[in-house]
């Protein structure tokens, strides 16, 4: 499923008017879209040096932690929100691993006129500020796709202070296990648990009794950047997944999901049980492979004694429903191919 947000880009944000100089840009703030990394959308007012005159140039940047394979589409809005031009729908494009956090160019459009821009009857500028509607869809696949930059000096120095005592300055206690860290490295790394450790140290233990101590092991590793097994994805997937998200690991969290919907076998009993769980999470990937299953196995789904969990959510059951009758529609409009091939080669 697509992730939109809606992007206001203009003078009041940027101070930056829509003039004609060739080059200048106006930048929106960071948004979230598509659920795993920060986005962009940066105008050219006058256009870039290799647009055509009075054309505005559009760009969109990311800053992810993983590389992520997505498409998109842009729409430009109408001070009534409506939309007044779109972009067509991209083909999937790679969104590469970001060094040392930096927002960068991903896709150039020469988007809109000015003078379309500047048309009172299109009503399009709202005191000088552009909206557009931004649409961006990661592919299910995208899990291939992860990757990890090289080892550096200071990436080798945080792996050998990985659980060690001699030099941490605080500890967690893990259901009995305890683990030692630095808040130096917290802090960087995941403010949660830095602001939530604040009162203890290594004599004083944090206890932590929401999470398992091998996911908790595994979740320390990865902050310290040491290298996380296969079995380890393959065991902990799920767990990492989930104490990912409320230490506000977003990177590992994006890996475990993926890591849980590689190894996941959908069936018709815990399909919606598996939809249920991706839904409350924002898995947007699980998400949308559970509901590609129950479109291609819809009868079998419904029939099953879980499907009425599914009323614990209406808007999940809009939404499954919809994709269930887009899918009876395709087949129905495949079925009259060729029939209508017959009658043209009939006539002919």
């Amino acid at each position: 499923m697509a992730t939109t947000r809606d992007i206001n880009v203009g003078t009041p944000a940027a101070n930056v008017p829509l003039i004609d100089s060739v080059g200048l840009s106006v930048i929106s703030p960071p948004f979230d879209c598509a659920g795993h990394c920060e986005w962009k959308l940066k105008i050219h007012p006058g256009g870039k040096l290799s647009s055509p005159d009075g054309v505005i140039a559009c760009t969109l940047m990311s800053k992810s932690p993983v590389n992520i394979v997505a498409s998109y589409c842009v729409s430009l809005l109408k001070s009534d929100r409506t939309t007044i031009y779109k972009t067509q729908k991209s083909e999937n494009r790679s969104f590469g691993l970001q060094e040392c956090g930096k927002f960068k160019s991903n896709w150039k459009l020469k988007f809109v006129t000015r003078e379309e821009i500047f048309k009172e009857s299109n009503q399009i500028l709202n005191n000088g500020t552009l909206s557009f509607l931004v649409s961006i869809k990661p592919d299910k696949e995208y899990y291939c796709q992860i990757g990890h930059p090289q080892p550096s000096i200071a990436h080798n120095i945080f792996t050998k202070l990985f659980n060690d005592q001699g030099s941490a300055d605080v500890a967690f206690n893990v259901m009995g296990r305890v683990f030692y860290a630095h808040r130096l490295i917290l802090k960087a790394q995941t403010p949660e648990l830095f602001d939530l450790s604040e009162q203890f140290d290594v004599q004083n233990n944090m206890p932590i009794s929401d999470v398992e101590p091998d996911t908790f092991e595994i979740m320390l590793k990865y902050v310290y950047g040491k290298n996380i097994m296969a079995h380890e994805w393959k065991e902990h997937s799920k767990p990492i997944l989930i104490a990912s998200g409320k230490y506000g690991l977003s990177a590992l969290r994006v890996e475990a999901e993926a890591w849980y919907l590689k190894n996941l076998d959908v069936s018709v009993d815990n399909a919606i049980d598996e939809l249920l769980y991706a839904d409350a999470n924002h898995c947007l990937l699980l998400k949308k492979a559970v509901i590609n299953f129950i479109v291609e196995n819809g009868q079998a789904v419904i029939a099953s004694s879980s499907f009425s969990k599914l009323a614990e959510s209406a808007d999940l059951m809009k939404e499954v429903m919809l994709e269930l009758a887009k899918s009876n529609e395709n087949r129905k409009r495949k079925r009259k191919l060729p029939k209508l091939k017959t009658a043209i080669d009939t006539i002919l």
